[in-house]
């Protein structure tokens, strides 16, 4: 059920932008590690860029990256393109960044 409600969500997508000239193609895989699986296709697509959202489905904001972003920073070879998905006022400084802060006087 979910595969069909992504395909579908996808097929909507592609339909909206392919008359305004965007060359849009998508790929849709069934895995049990969503991480490893897009390291994967990152490689094998030989992408230039991840676009990722910075908490997608957890939403944890004790620290400012999810997950999956965490492991694309850490051990992808890609640019990225990181999208906040939290306001500023949800996200939890960590202790660099407090530490970096505090440093400069502010």
């Amino acid at each position: 059920m979910n595969y069909r409600a992504a395909s579908h969500y996808f097929d909507q997508i592609q339909s909206r932008l392919s008359p305004q000239g965007v060359n849009l193609q998508t790929r849709l895989i069934v895995s049990e590690n969503a991480t490893a699986s897009l390291h994967d296709m990152v490689k094998r697509e030989n992408a230039d860029l991840v676009m990722l959202v910075a908490h997608g489905h957890s939403g944890e904001r004790r620290w400012p990256y999810g997950s999956v972003t965490t492991s694309f920073i850490a051990y992808g070879n890609t640019s990225l393109l990181i999208m906040q998905d939290l306001p500023d006022s949800e996200i939890h400084q960590t202790r660099a960044e407090m530490a970096i802060r505090e440093s400069k006087g502010h």
